[in-house]
């Protein structure tokens, strides 16, 4: 028998596929892309959109390809009308945004993280492009407001997990977290809590342990899949048959000094 894992922030389905023994606190990445669409339809009204993406890196790569399958399976072939690419190092994407900006796209998506965020949104605000700018959950995993100031407040990202505004399990965390470490908690932070915790209740759950490794492994792996309506701080989470929880994305405001949870949207 393998060693049951549970991994806090990792969003590629690779992870826990064909893997009995293996879980996630945080959602697989393909959730995203119809999140996002679904959430720019709403807000926006926009049923045109451009992507600006690091061709090189997975992440980027992966989840700029599910939005637009997601928004194109919505909105019909050629509806994301711009799709441009850099490549890891590079700082100056000016060139792609000025032809963002004349292909009439109503929102961009920068699947990009928390350190890139800043200057691709200075550098959009600097040649004139003014559509909203969207974000995924690789936004929430720094000090995206310390680095993007006001150039970023009021933007979307989606997410896992939010702390402005916390109740509930939420609150209980946020407070134990600022007392510990005097700064709100970021999503990894959250989802990491939420992952320890969850297995001290499945190993509860098995009424008591063995003593026998290997018969103690796949008994905690078997309590874990059985994990129901999980009160975490990122949220109920339920395990499916692959691992993964079936849980909400949250859109994520930045809002002056906080990140808040402006909803969420199911699957």
């Amino acid at each position: 028998f393998a060693t049951p894992m549970i991994a806090p922030w990792s969003t590629s389905p690779l992870t826990t596929k064909d893997r009995p023994f293996v879980f996630r606190s945080g959602y697989v990445l393909n959730v995203q892309g119809p999140a996002l669409t679904t959430f720019v339809g709403k807000k926006y009204k926009v049923t045109k959109a451009a992507v600006l993406y690091d061709i090189v890196s997975a992440y980027p790569r992966a989840t700029a390809k599910n939005f637009r399958e997601a928004f194109e399976s919505a909105h019909g072939a050629g509806s994301v009308v711009a799709y441009e690419e850099f490549r890891t190092g590079e700082t100056d994407f000016r060139s792609q945004l000025k032809r963002i900006k004349k292909s009439g796209a109503g929102v961009l998506l920068v699947p990009q993280h928390y350190n890139e965020v800043p200057e691709i949104v200075h550098q959009a605000r600097e040649v004139g492009l003014t559509i909203p700018i969207i974000g995924s959950n690789s936004w929430a995993g720094g000090d995206i407001i310390d680095r993007c100031k006001k150039d970023c407040d009021g933007l979307f990202f989606v997410a896992n997990y939010a702390p402005g505004g916390a109740k509930g399990q939420n609150k209980k965390f946020v407070t134990a977290y600022k007392a510990a470490y005097k700064d709100l908690p970021d999503e990894p932070a959250a989802l990491t809590w939420d992952a320890v915790r969850v297995v001290l209740q499945a190993i509860h759950d098995t009424g008591g342990l063995s003593g026998d490794i290997i018969k103690d492994r796949n008994t905690v792996r078997v309590s874990l899949a059985r994990v129901h309506d999980f009160d975490g701080a990122s949220g109920p989470m339920t395990f499916n048959e692959s691992g993964d929880p079936d849980k909400c994305a949250i859109m994520v405001q930045i809002n002056g000094t906080e990140l808040t949870e402006y909803e969420k949207i199911c699957p």
